[in-house]
């Protein structure tokens, strides 16, 4: 192996410059989302989370709430003037409350959030222009972390997802009734998302890491 040389894969890369000014006609359809938010015990996080909703630029969403929380608080939800669906699960089960949110939204365009996620005011638009942009079904978003390793350099430019992470991610609903729902045998394990991903992908599904939906988790990456 001496002789082998190094190779960086990701030195050079397209820059889709004509992005910045795509007028996505998905974004301007004003299409119903549904953002998917499983909870556990953390009101004091999720209270930053939907106030950033608040502030988003695209308003036609419906939120759906699964929490799990032992010390279930109804009226913290009261305050938040858009509409928020509560699914009460009172057995704590990460990838049991995203399938049952799946099964539960109106839409057909599903955003998945982690409880401790801080949002841009253009989360919402930033995904529905990435799959309109790229006739993509899946746009996978980034995350960059308080706590944690060095963001990674192809994080900064568009590509194909090697990566799915359920904190941050917009999946046409059609691509679960063609793979399936997560796999809840990987409750309290791991690489549930993961494993998804590599379903999807293997169902031909197109993927996009989407380097404008970038995100803050507030205690670092699960």
């Amino acid at each position: 192996t001496r002789k082998v040389k190094y190779t960086n894969l990701f030195y050079t890369y397209y820059d889709y410059e004509d992005y910045l000014n795509f007028d996505s006609p998905l974004v301007r359809s004003n299409s119903l989302i549904t953002i998917i938010i499983p909870t556990f015990n953390r009101y004091n996080v999720l209270a930053s989370l939907l106030a950033d909703l608040e502030k988003q630029n695209y308003s036609n969403f419906e939120v759906l709430i699964i929490d799990q929380s032992w010390d279930f608080n109804k009226e913290f939800y009261k305050r938040y003037k858009y509409k928020i669906n509560i699914i009460r699960q009172k057995t704590p089960a990460l990838w049991r409350a995203r399938n049952k949110g799946i099964e539960t939204a109106n839409s057909d365009l599903l955003l998945f959030l982690d409880d401790d996620s801080r949002l841009r005011p253009d989360w919402i638009s930033e995904h529905l222009k990435c799959i309109d942009y790229f006739k993509a079904d899946i746009s996978s978003g980034i995350s960059k972390s308080k706590i944690g390793a060095k963001i990674p350099e192809n994080y900064s430019y568009f590509r194909l997802s090697d990566q799915l992470d359920t904190g941050n991610v917009l999946i046409k609903k059609e691509v679960f009734i063609k793979c399936g729902l997560f796999d809840e045998k990987f409750e309290k394990m791991r690489m549930g998302d993961g494993e998804f991903g590599l379903r999807a992908h293997r169902a031909g599904i197109l993927s996009i890491s989407n380097k404008t939906s970038g995100f803050v988790l507030q205690f670092g990456k699960y």
